[in-house]
């Protein structure tokens, strides 16, 4: 049997069928809190970006994510995933102003200062991506000019296919 059959039918918000285990954890932690109980877990980041978190990133947004730090390959030497480190509140929250940090290395760990964080504000179940402030501008207004792809009428079916060294 697996994961997706035992908890399709446990009313999780967060339940994606082929999703990552921990965004069932990220609820039921979250729904153990009392009001304004902080919450922090370290896990995989693909739910940032990945279509499967879609429900996560919604469930996220609609609560009150104080601080994420996503921390890229390098950081930890034995982790065959890139991890992030997640607080946040549960306490409704209409207006967000997500801490946000993405670590490269294990000496930045060691320099931290408050400015090294960008805040997300329009946190929904769209893809949550750090960028700096004058990165964020710029993505804001490609993609105001710019028609994206799922938009076009063009048909991808892949990219190029590792190990096809012909090509």
């Amino acid at each position: 049997m697996k994961y997706a059959d035992v908890y399709k039918d446990c009313n999780y918000e967060t339940f994606e069928r082929m999703g990552d285990i921990y965004a069932l954890f990220y609820e039921k932690g979250m729904n153990m809190l009392h009001s304004n109980g902080l919450l922090c877990y370290i896990t995989s980041n693909k739910w940032m970006r990945a279509k499967y978190g879609k429900s996560l990133r919604k469930y996220f947004s609609q609560k009150k994510p104080l601080q994420l730090i996503d921390l890229g390959p390098g950081v930890f030497d034995a982790a065959t995933v890139d991890v992030n480190i997640l607080l946040i509140q549960n306490q409704i929250e209409k207006k967000q102003q997500l801490l946000s940090l993405t670590l490269y290395d294990k000496e930045q760990i060691n320099n931290l200062k408050s400015d090294d964080f960008t805040i997300l504000d329009e946190l929904s179940h769209d893809s949550w991506v750090i960028l700096s402030s004058e990165k964020i501008a710029i993505k804001k207004k490609i993609e105001k000019l710019g028609k994206p792809l799922k938009e076009m009428d063009i048909k991808i079916f892949f990219g190029i296919k590792t190990g096809y060294n012909d090509a």
